[in-house]
């Protein structure tokens, strides 16, 4: 294949991401994560300045356990951090995902009891800038298992009762 017609493939695929419209949910969800993403990230920044101001007093093990302590609280906002930005990571892609008649990744699917729900990663509830709230659910979890494949109209076992689909976008 030529380097030139190479180039043009690639752009054509670029072109068309740009052109996949992005959900008012997707776009929700992503800036709560984000926002997640930046609230850690500002705890890691002050925790390593009250690091860095930490000095060794005459109370040596005092300052070891302090210093430990430390460690500990920075190792778990760490960890929440690369979490969340694997949820970022996975609305993203949602975002990306081609749209269909069916429940799939990236779907929004509205419940005839008035529940909504993104299929994407497992982040929870989400609220709405303009009030109300969504669900962000991974395809893997038990609800979302149950949804994906599934049509409007069709009906969806929760909680021991039948709920109707009434919209997938």
């Amino acid at each position: 294949m030529a380097s030139g017609s190479f180039r043009s493939l690639v752009a054509s695929k670029r072109r068309h991401l740009r052109q996949v419209p992005v959900s008012k949910l997707s776009i929700a969800a992503l800036a709560h994560v984000n926002a997640r993403i930046s609230e850690l990230s500002q705890q890691l920044q002050a925790l390593d300045g009250d690091q860095a101001g930490e000095t060794k007093s005459s109370a040596g093990d005092k300052f070891e356990t302090s210093r430990e302590m430390m460690q500990q609280q920075r190792d778990q906002l760490q960890a929440q951090l690369a979490v969340a930005k694997e949820h970022r990571l996975k609305i993203e892609l949602a975002q990306r995902a081609t749209t269909s008649q069916s429940i799939g990744l990236g779907s929004e699917v509205l419940l005839a009891d008035g529940r909504r729900y993104l299929i994407a990663t497992g982040v929870g509830k989400v609220p709405l800038p303009e009030g109300g709230s969504f669900w962000v659910i991974s395809a893997e979890s038990p609800l979302g298992r149950a949804l994906i494949g599934k049509v409007a109209g069709a009906g969806l076992a929760v909680s021991g009762r039948t709920v109707e689909i009434v919209k997938v976008v």
